[in-house]
């Protein structure tokens, strides 16, 4: 079994340095980057094409970790997110004051995730748990092409490009092959699906 210390630093570092890192969901795999630095935002840009920012989905350790950025949740979301979290969800929801201002889209919605990770990618929890900013994702693609679906593919597609980072891990869970389901919170009984993915929302309405 791999220590995750090691890539918990090392991805730590690559994350301080300003670089766009691949890292692994339970989903697909993802580019990732500090959004408290410009330099690492505008290579996310040059990478994808000019992608907006209300693309990103953020990865946090928890909902705990996840409330705080969000201001508090209406009606019984919170018992809702807890059935469904960790997992393929994906919600956004108003930002809070402590949400970088990167993140949040001009609705003042910030989207977060908060991923089931696989035991081998213990290291990335151990990031998101130590991280005082959610962390934002994106498919590992130029804009308009297909997503990028394997680890060593998100690999290969890191190394094309300066300024990017690939933790040295070989194997990686390959997740679920398909993107995280995307809900936008409208009040305390009801959302709206953004994008159809990986849970079916369906469920997610039974439980409201």
């Amino acid at each position: 079994m791999v220590d995750p210390g090691p890539l918990t630093a090392s991805f730590r570092d690559a994350m301080a340095a300003g670089l766009v890192c691949v890292h692994p969901t339970d989903t697909l795999p993802g580019l990732a980057f500090d959004p408290r630095r410009a330099e690492a935002l505008a290579r996310l840009f040059a990478i994808k094409s000019g992608k907006s920012r209300q693309g990103f989905v953020s990865l946090v350790a928890d909902l705990d970790s996840a409330c705080k950025f969000w201001q508090p949740l209406p009606g019984k979301w919170r018992l809702v997110l807890e059935e469904f979290w960790p997992g393929p969800l994906s919600v956004i929801w108003a930002a809070s004051a402590a949400a970088p201002r990167t993140l949040v889209d001009s609705t003042g919605g910030l989207a977060l995730r908060v991923p089931a990770l696989a035991e081998g990618s213990q290291w990335l929890r151990d990031f998101l748990a130590s991280a005082d900013f959610p962390l934002p994702s994106t498919s590992v693609n130029r804009s308009g092409e297909q997503p990028v679906r394997s680890w060593d593919d998100a690999r290969r597609f890191a190394c094309e490009y300066a300024g990017t980072f690939a933790p040295d891990v070989e194997a990686v869970d390959a997740g679920a092959g398909q993107p995280s389901t995307l809900i936008r919170i409208t009040d305390a009984t009801s959302f709206v699906c953004v994008r159809a993915g990986a849970l079916d929302p369906e469920k997610i309405g039974k439980r409201l």
